[in-house]
């Protein structure tokens, strides 16, 4: 029977800290305390893998090496570095705060909790890790792997996802805190959740702190976390065309807010299930929708789908050939070299790379 009294508490943070200091991942943002950076790669890592993150994260600091030089980037060009990461709201509203920091805090990242907590974005697990790291501060910073971790050190027994299991988690990690050392205490949570305490087959037998979890002690790691059944994701149904103009496409920009806000698409209109239709039928949708005028018989080109977190996206692709600029006035073609410089949704990106050439 585990009994939580502070000794305990306090042999649970040393063996993390003792863990950090000798198994911790060599990673990129872990070589300077820049908190710019810090909180940077802490954007990119919400709902991303680190290993798809590494060259995404040197890629940006390149071109964007501190405060200043993101603050005065044009918005399409910050989501055209962003481009294959996904979630694209994060480096919005990361971009939005950082001019807030430039123009209000002179360049320099809000050390204070409140603060930074303030800036458009940040909520209070990035507040947490960043102040931890970069300032020393002592402050938890909660995300996925903490509260898989931390559910199976004490049983639990909420839905992993609910407010309550994430009150439950922080509460107990503030009272494990080790004053002076929440950033290594924070990333060796982090590391031991992404490399150790995993979803599924946990490496118990490589767990600093076995000895000390409740679900590893009662042979209960498979219960833990708890999550409640995830309710079936809805599919949407578009057909997509690939509109040329000699070497140009027909291409339009998605509304402001929405599913990927602001970036470019190709022209696509919702339609009901997977059944390919009557291509008469298809040509007479696209001459109406776009105001084109088509030269030559419209071809199907195949399905794609992509899966976003909520929904799927599944899109019949037609191509379409025509010899005149006239279009909708939502739409515009665009030659190669200007499709370079645009931002568009994976699934566009996997249609045009197949079928033309940037």
């Amino acid at each position: 029977m585990i009994t939580w009294d502070g000794e305990l508490l306090h042999e649970i943070a040393q063996a993390l800290l003792q863990y950090y200091a000798a198994k911790s991942r060599q990673l990129p943002w872990r070589e300077t305390t820049d908190p710019y950076k810090i909180w940077v790669s802490e954007v990119m890592l919400q709902q991303t893998r680190v290993e798809t993150v590494i060259p995404y994260f040197k890629r940006f600091i390149t071109r964007f090496p501190d405060i200043h030089s993101l603050s005065q980037a044009t918005d399409d060009e910050v989501v055209k570095y962003w481009e294959g990461l996904g979630y694209y709201s994060r480096v919005r509203r990361l971009h939005e705060a950082v001019r807030e920091v430039d123009e209000t805090y002179g360049g320099s990242v809000p050390s204070e909790f409140t603060s930074f907590r303030l800036l458009p974005g940040v909520g209070d697990y990035t507040a947490g890790a960043v102040l931890s790291i970069a300032y020393g501060k002592d402050t938890v910073a909660v995300d996925g792997n903490a509260m898989r971790v931390f559910s199976r050190v004490y049983c639990v027994n909420e839905d992993v996802a609910s407010a309550n299991a994430k009150r439950i988690v922080t509460k107990m990690v503030q009272e494990i805190l080790p004053p002076g050392y929440a950033g290594q205490f924070n990333q060796a949570v982090m590391d031991l959740g992404a490399t150790i305490c995993t979803r599924s087959r946990p490496k118990c037998e490589s767990c600093p702190i076995h000895a000390m979890c409740c679900a590893n002690v009662s042979a209960t790691q498979d219960r833990y976390p708890v999550k409640k059944p995830k309710k079936a994701t809805p599919t949407l149904f578009y057909h997509a065309f690939l509109i040329h103009n000699d070497d140009r496409i027909l291409v339009r920009q998605r509304p402001k807010k929405g599913l990927l806000g602001r970036m470019w698409e190709l022209p696509n209109l919702p339609c009901e299930g997977t059944s390919i239709v009557d291509e008469e039928s298809i040509y007479h949708d696209a001459m109406m929708a776009f105001s084109i005028k088509i030269d030559r018989p419209v071809v199907y080109l195949g399905e794609y789908e992509h899966a976003f977190s909520h929904v799927k996206w599944h899109m019949q692709l037609h191509e379409i050939c025509v010899s005149s600029d006239e279009c909708a006035s939502d739409c515009r073609f665009v030659s190669p070299n200007e499709r370079s410089s645009m931002t568009f949704g994976t699934i566009f990106n996997r249609m045009m790379q197949e079928f033309i050439s940037f």
